[in-house]
């Protein structure tokens, strides 16, 4: 009779926190207590990591600085251009390569494997402490669509076959402002002093993703490669986010990242045309 007194007992507090609009509040201290990590639907620990990916930042770089900020050893296997087709059809044909893409991460002691690059940082931040709350999750999604909307308009420019100098000003003059605009609407108020970030006052997976094409464009602003060309700061004008990635390239092990000289250099698909 106790037992079954006690388990009402549950039931009705569970529920008295479900209409309290608590759920919340109960379902994190809950994922918090039996995982021991913060974050919507927590995973175990990865170990034993390899990247599979190009000797290039690209797709791989998020990843790269996520596993490095929550100082997850892993390997990198980069294909050379004449290694890739025969690791393709390989990939393809075992499934390992769902798309015929990578990246791909895998973790064969906890029998991960993962490919298409939003779903690897996804899953590194369920596992690493570093996924959204389940309450703010649709905006951990609109985030992340919207750093794949901004990749997607820098791509069109470095890879169209007419590349040129007048070409990048014209992306940075008139297309780049507005998706910088898009974000600075969105980015943390400069009133935060610190550990400001766009998800739950606290680094999320999002963050990795949103800092990278920030660093991209940063790179493209300055153009070192030709210092005859108009070099632009990209994040001048748009003070939250440009405060944003400082304190991100300020964290220790992203800055150890970012100076490190292995680190693959920015790179142009091909030569302006009228430079």
């Amino acid at each position: 009779m106790a037992s079954l007194q006690l388990l009402f007992v549950g039931i009705a507090g569970i529920l008295a926190i479900l209409y309290s609009g608590k759920a919340s509040w109960l379902s994190k201290t809950l994922f918090y207590l039996y995982y021991g990590k913060t974050g919507c639907m927590p995973l175990p620990d990865l170990s034993n990591v390899t990247l599979h990916y190009f000797p290039v930042r690209g797709r791989g770089e998020a990843i790269r600085l996520l596993l490095t900020e929550a100082q997850i050893s892993y390997t990198e296997y980069n294909f050379k251009d004449v290694q890739w087709s025969k690791a393709k059809q390989k990939g393809v044909k075992n499934g390992q390569y769902l798309f015929g893409q990578v990246p791909y991460l895998e973790s064969p002691s906890s029998g991960v494997g993962l490919s298409q690059s939003h779903a690897i940082m996804h899953y590194l931040g369920r596992t690493t402490g570093m996924d959204c709350d389940c309450d703010m999750m649709h905006m951990c999604e609109i985030l992340a669509q919207g750093t794949e909307d901004l990749r997607a308009k820098l791509a069109e420019v470095l890879h169209n076959p007419d590349f040129s100098l007048k070409l990048r000003e014209q992306y940075l003059n008139e297309t780049l402002p507005v998706w910088l605009g898009y974000f600075e609407k969105l980015a943390p108020p400069l009133s935060k002093l610190n550990e400001a970030f766009f998800v739950n006052d606290r680094l999320t997976w999002v963050d990795f993703l949103l800092f990278d094409q920030l660093d991209s464009n940063m790179e493209f602003g300055r153009f070192e490669e030709y210092p005859d060309a108009m070099s632009v700061h990209v994040l001048k004008d748009f003070p939250k986010l440009r405060k944003y990635y400082n304190q991100m390239a300020a964290r220790p092990r992203i800055a150890a990242f970012l100076n490190d000289t292995k680190r693959f250099k920015f790179a142009l698909p091909r030569r302006p045309k009228d430079a």
